[in-house]
């Protein structure tokens, strides 16, 4: 067995693919425990070109396997893909836009081996767009409460530059949600329900280049309305999962995204159909989320989610004063919650 399978999809990155294969094979891990699948999502452009040249010239212990699809199936279906075609003690996907440091395997890999093999190795990065590393620690750190993964105050909701056991996706079917957007987000909402323990290490493992051609920057009509039946669709989902264990957490994920949402269908007000069905959806969300706090009795969280009710709402969104410190609010009513969150009884 493997000690890792990294994990590529590939599409339309024959800007950035050599960059990202490159880096894998400049790995200093030991190569023979390394297993790279690459799927090829039914590329249009040179990608896969490029990829077989690479791949035809490298003659190092790597294991490569390339997996072709027959049509074009979108990202999550490409990453189920490849857990599926995987042999190795932890996945690592990466996307093709992106790279990883010289270093980056051997200082997750070696953490995981220290920490006696954690369910998830979380590694800095660096946001090309905000140029800075995301994490602010200065040590490897043991996560002693998930919750705070969900609050961001420790890492980004990504699938990638993590080591997940690949027993986290055998032994619970955990796979990624095939939805055009944000399927990030949905698989770290599932994946951090099933994890027992997770760590974090300080060094920056990968390098992240934020999608500047993004939903809300090529903003025709029917992309705004996909976006939004995808928010309509993890908001759904979040509040259908909402359960005793990490709490905390996904009420906070789950409100932050709802204002998101709000702030698209309201402030900006777009001319989409079925703009009305939309806010319905929303404002019954809304009610299920203040319903659910009340019901289990906690305190800080239903006033919390009490934020979601119109025209509170409408005032938070509007305000430029919220919008600048919409952490620091968030926080206010999180922090205790999870401190009281030991005093519940399910």
């Amino acid at each position: 067995m493997k000690d890792v399978s990294i994990i590529i999809p590939i599409y339309n990155v024959e800007k950035y693919v050599a960059e990202c294969l490159n880096s894998v094979i400049s790995q200093t891990y030991d190569h023979s425990k390394i297993e790279c699948i690459i799927v090829d999502d039914c590329t249009p452009d040179l990608s896969m070109v490029i990829v077989d040249e690479i791949i035809g010239k490298y003659n190092g212990e790597i294991v490569f396997n390339i997996i072709r699809h027959e049509h074009n199936q979108g990202l999550s279906a490409a990453r189920n893909t490849g857990i599926e075609a995987a042999t190795g003690d932890y996945l690592y996907f990466i996307d093709s836009d992106d790279y990883i440091y010289p270093k980056s395997l051997e200082l997750l890999l070696n953490a995981s081996k220290e920490y006696n093999k954690p369910d998830v190795v979380v590694g800095n990065y660096y946001d090309e767009f905000l140029k800075n590393d995301y994490i602010q620690i200065n040590k490897i750190t043991e996560l002693k409460n998930i919750n705070l993964m969900f609050i961001g105050k420790t890492t980004k909701l990504t699938s990638w530059n993590m080591l997940i056991r690949r027993t986290v996706f055998s032994e619970t079917g955990l796979r990624f949600s095939v939805v055009r957007y944000f399927e990030d987000i949905i698989i770290n909402y599932q994946l951090y329900s099933f994890i027992k323990k997770a760590i974090l290490i300080p060094e920056c493992t990968y390098y992240y280049r934020d999608n500047l051609n993004g939903i809300m920057r090529k903003s025709s009509i029917e992309k705004i309305e996909k976006t939004i039946n995808d928010y309509i669709y993890i908001l759904n989902f979040y509040i259908n999962h909402l359960d005793k264990r990490l709490c905390v957490g996904k009420v906070a994920i789950t409100a932050k995204i709802y204002f998101v949402l709000f702030d698209l269908l309201y402030r900006k007000a777009f001319e989409v159909n079925g703009l009305n069905d939309y806010k319905r959806s929303l404002r019954c969300i809304s009610h299920s989320l203040i319903f659910y706090n009340f019901s289990h009795i906690r305190l800080f969280l239903f006033i919390f989610t009490l934020l979601t009710l119109k025209p509170i709402s409408n005032i938070v969104v509007n305000s430029s004063f919220f919008r600048r410190n919409i952490e620091r609010g968030f926080n206010l009513f999180l922090y205790p919650a999870l401190w009281t969150d030991k005093l519940h009884f399910y």
